[in-house]
């Protein structure tokens, strides 16, 4: 080949292996760096490659269907998620791809570029006859989007829920979308948020897609020098800091990867994790504490083997997975001591801490109680129209996210009442 490609991605390649000399000669013998998916069955197979003299590649995650590769150009510096795409062939196994394809999307760090096979149609008698070309088919596409940013507020719901109970609009602005230096003034500033709900405590887990909590922490510090100057030195900042809550609730995505139908990750034994976990956690709110922060909310981790994502993958036949519920509440067993810990230790250390664990499977156990009538299923399913009666689910979509209905009223659980918080709540 002469031409100077930048990336070469196949589909249906039925291979396990490549040799060396097919891998040159499609390359034109430059100098890439390959990942392959094997093919299962007799169908399949998925081959990325990247010019190594063009781009850097940052990461890159195997599917059951995908291959993605995050890279960066050398000459510009631009960035991209690159997906290789081979979709189910069979019926049977479409709705597993596209829930796989929707996280891929969902995901993707940097602008898209998608491409492939995707089997969504493989007979005369599913085309979309000219849908595409009609004024009904760009609604179809106009509805998509709407959808996809419904999600999207959807997920802010969770963290507005808390937030408005503490007579706030709706939740402090993700510190990543506002100009640095940040804040530029006191008017109007109600915090910051340094994450979304797929961060882990350790920096491998999801560390190409989110920030880890070590990396928010380094966010705040930033957002901390900014408040010295604006408050006019160390005395009143220390003030503000320590009238100021940090709310803290992660870990559920430290256990999570190896059950996640998009990434290739071996079966460990995460359990012998915890204690490494815990001990990070304990380590982040002492370092927030030697930079001023006082009270802290904390939420622990609630049933994540209920979560649809999780069912799915085990294809679990009980309502939950119990190894992961497990693992979850060893977890939780260690956060409640370690608080009380750092409370006898950390001079002006205050904490309450929130039983999501326990108010979800309250929830669970009476569910018309509260208004649900579905408690294990999703509201959305990555793609279509999500259910009319999303005020009746607990999940609105397979990553476990909840509804705006689930939300609210963890936070009033959390905020007013004191059944699922301790020593006090969040007030």
């Amino acid at each position: 080949m002469t031409e100077n490609l930048g990336f070469i991605c196949l589909q249906e390649t039925q291979k396990r292996k490549y040799k060396n000399r097919f891998l040159n000669f499609i390359s034109g013998g430059k100098n890439f760096h390959w990942v392959s998916q094997p093919p299962t069955g007799r169908s399949g197979g998925l081959l990325s490659g990247i010019n190594l003299d063009m781009f850097q590649v940052e990461s890159e995650m195997l599917g059951r269907y995908t291959v993605v590769m995050e890279i960066t150009c050398k000459e510009d510096g631009n960035k991209w998620s690159l997906i290789n795409v081979y979709g189910a062939a069979q019926a049977e196994d479409k709705d597993n791809f596209l829930t796989e394809l929707a996280g891929c999307f969902h995901s993707a760090k940097y602008s898209i570029i998608a491409g492939g096979d995707y089997n969504i149609m493989r007979y005369s008698s599913e085309k979309s006859k000219g849908l595409q070309n009609t004024e009904e088919g760009k609604e179809a596409i106009k509805k998509g989007v709407k959808h996809l940013q419904k999600r999207a507020r959807e997920v802010q719901q969770q963290a507005d829920g808390t937030t408005k109970a503490f007579g706030f609009e709706m939740s402090p602005p993700a510190s990543e979308s506002l100009p640095k230096p940040s804040p530029t003034k006191m008017e109007g500033f109600t915090g910051f948020n340094y994450a979304t709900g797929d961060a882990g405590i350790r920096n491998f887990t999801n560390g190409d897609i989110t920030n880890p909590l070590f990396y928010q922490i380094g966010f705040f510090e930033s957002t901390r020098s900014q408040l010295k100057t604006l408050l006019g030195g160390r005395k009143p900042l220390n003030y503000f800091l320590s009238k100021s809550l940090f709310v803290v609730g992660i870990g559920t995505m430290d256990l999570f990867p190896d059950y996640n139908p998009y990434w290739d990750n071996p079966e460990n034994d995460n359990q012998t994790e915890v204690q490494h976990l815990i001990s990070l956690y304990g380590e982040a709110l002492t370092k927030l504490h030697a930079m001023g922060a006082r009270k802290f909310g904390i939420i622990n981790m609630g049933p994540v083997g209920c979560s649809p994502i999780v069912m799915r993958v085990t294809h679990g036949q009980d309502p939950c997975n119990t190894g992961m519920n497990n693992l979850a509440q060893e977890f939780n067993r260690a956060l409640a001591p370690l608080l009380s810990d750092l409370r006898s230790k950390l001079r002006g250390f205050r904490y309450s801490l929130a039983d999501f664990y326990g108010f979800t499977n309250a929830t669970f156990a009476n569910p018309s109680a509260s208004g649900f009538t579905n408690t294990m299923g999703m509201c959305w399913q990555g793609y279509g129209t999500p259910c009319s009666n999303r005020t009746e689910f607990w999940y609105w979509d397979i990553y476990g996210y909840m509804t705006e209905h689930a939300a609210n009223l963890t936070a009033a659980a959390f905020y007013g009442g004191r059944k699922f918080t301790t020593p006090f709540n969040f007030t």
